[in-house]
Formats: C-alpha cells, sequence, structure tokens
C-alpha cells in the first residue's frame, strides 16, 4: 500500500498480506460466592471451588483450578520492543481510557473499543523492526495460525527501528495514535467484508467515507487512500488533543507556536483533500519532529538508543 512523502519522511498505513503473530496477557481481579444453603458460609470461588483461588476478572473467571493464568490483552507489546514504546502505550490508555477528564472524544473510544474489545473482538501487538528507507510506522492485518484472535487474524503496528532513533516523543505518540486507527479500521473491515455481525455497531454510519453510496465497503478501504480521508476528517482534532495531553502529563515544555499540537495532528494525513485545510508550516513541523532533516522542536527523544 503506498504512503506519502514529505522530506523522505511518510506514514505508510494499511496493507494485508498473510504472516504470523504472537503475544501474552494481563491479569484481572475480583471474588467468588457464597452458595446458597445451610451448614455455615464457606467461601467458595467464582470456579465454584470451596476456599478456591480463581478471581473474576473482565475476561471471566480465572486462576485456581480454572487454568487461565491470565486476560488476553486486546492490544500487547512485543516484549522485545523497546521500552519507550511500552511506556507510550501505556500512557495512552491512561489519558484515553482510565482519566475521563482528559479523555478526547473519538480517539478514546477507539482506545476503548481496541482495549477493551467493545464489539470488534480485536486483538493487535505493537513491535518493532528494520523497515524501508522513510517508512515510519505500518499498520497490517495478518493471519495467525497460532492462537492470537479468536477469527484466527491479528493486526500488527511495527515501527521503523531507525525512525525511532530520531523522533521526537510527540512524533511517536502521534503516529501510534494514527497506525491505531489504521488496525481500528482495519478490523472492523475484514468483519463486515466477512459477514459477520459483531463489528462495531455504529462503525458504518460514523465513517461513511470507507464505503460506496449504497454501503458496501470500498475496494480501498484497507487502503491508505479512504482510509487517511476518514481520518483526516474525523480525528485530527482527536489526535491534538490527546497530544496535548500527553506533553501535560510528561512535562514536555509547549512550543511556542500556538497551533503546534493542531500542526502535528496531521501527522500522516497532509496528502489528503482536507490536508489543504492544515495550518500553514504542518508539513516543517511534523517532519522537523521526525528528527532527520532539521532540529527537533519539542527536544524530546525518549527512545534513541544511545
Amino acid at each position: 500500500v503506498e504512503g506519502y512523502m514529505v522530506c523522505n519522511v511518510y506514514e505508510k498505513g494499511s496493507s494485508y498480506f498473510n504472516a504470523c503473530g504472537g503475544g501474552n496477557g494481563n491479569g484481572g481481579n475480583g471474588g467468588g460466592y457464597q452458595p446458597p444453603g445451610g451448614g455455615g458460609t464457606p467461601y467458595f470461588d467464582c470456579a465454584g471451588v470451596k476456599n478456591g483461588k480463581a478471581i473474576e476478572s473482565p475476561c471471566g473467571c480465572i486462576g485456581g483450578t480454572t487454568g487461565l493464568e491470565s486476560c488476553g490483552q486486546k492490544v500487547d507489546i512485543d516484549p522485545e520492543a523497546r521500552q519507550c514504546l511500552k511506556d507510550i502505550k501505556a500512557k495512552l490508555e491512561v489519558l484515553g481510557m482510565k482519566n475521563t477528564a482528559l479523555s478526547t472524544g473519538l480517539i478514546s473510544e477507539v482506545l476503548n473499543s481496541l482495549n477493551l474489545s467493545k464489539g470488534s473482538n480485536f486483538n493487535a501487538i505493537i513491535n518493532e523492526a528494520v523497515l524501508s528507507k522513510g517508512i515510519v510506522a505500518e499498520t497490517t492485518l495478518i493471519t495467525n495460525p497460532n492462537s492470537w484472535g479468536s477469527q484466527g487474524y491479528v493486526s500488527k503496528i511495527t515501527f521503523n527501528t531507525s525512525v525511532l532513533n530520531t523522533a521526537t516523543d510527540l512524533k511517536l505518540v502521534a503516529t501510534m495514535m494514527h497506525e491505531y486507527i489504521h488496525a481500528y479500521f482495519d478490523w472492523n473491515m475484514y468483519l463486515i467484508r466477512t459477514g459477520q455481525k459483531n463489528h462495531d455497531s455504529d462503525f458504518e454510519k460514523n465513517y461513511k467515507i470507507l464505503f460506496d453510496e449504497s454501503g458496501d465497503p470500498l475496494p480501498d478501504s484497507f487502503g491508505n487512500t479512504a482510509q487517511h480521508e476518514q481520518i483526516a476528517k474525523s480525528f485530527v482534532s482527536n489526535i491534538s488533543a490527546m497530544l496535548k495531553s500527553y506533553a501535560i502529563s510528561e512535562s514536555i515544555p509547549f512550543p511556542a507556536d500556538p497551533n503546534y499540537f493542531e500542526k502535528m495532528g496531521w501527522v500522516g494525513l497532509q496528502k489528503t483533500k482536507a490536508g489543504t485545510f492544515a495550518p500553514n508550516g504542518t508539513w516543517y513541523t511534523t517532519n522537523a519532529e521526525s528528527g532527520t532533516s532539521s532540529p527537533t522542536i519539542t527536544q524530546t527523544i525518549k527512545c534513541k538508543k544511545l
């Protein structure tokens, strides 16, 4: 799938091919129940075992005698990926899910849908690899012959190892949100195209650019063009707001440019039709934060390996 090029840096969105994936999980908490009847009030865990150690979790009863030690994470991260990606993912989840005062509209809804599996039965993994020169990150829907994803598919978000050494935190945060949306679109479009009913209920209504006038998915609905147009229409302001929240939470000094966060919300979208409405200097700002051809603006480069 073709992306876009800005001073040797472009975002590559979605493509479709066969590969393999894997991942691990996270835990939960909860308790048990008291069965009716006489003879005292013994404690029974959620598996029905007297004095058992199983607990309730968001994915059901785990631990104890269940044979399940954790919930399968919806968005996992490769244990070999560098720590900065793990930190960015965790911070986005805090800002988008746990702190409602800082949550920002649609991007938070996507984070919730992906991480809490609201309707989508979604699975993804974030990793890093050596990609072609100029690619910042790419998202692919891949077949998985192992256990990832009940439908046998998983979205993989891959960051280019070389770009991680030069880009600022805010560039990578914006890119991760951008790729999350591609993953969200890909998975729902896959469910719709294969005639399954468990895609997000308002998906067609909210993202009409991905469908033709009859309501059928566009041929390019797995590609960059339609998805980038939809992201530009629906998510730029939300990405910008989340970036500002991230900067505040990480004590990153605000640039003097009052339009800085709005400009960074256009990461990967400058070639869209809506991109003509981006603030003047957007290309310079997003490219500078990549650290490839000019000094970065915010200077915060957490991912660089020394």
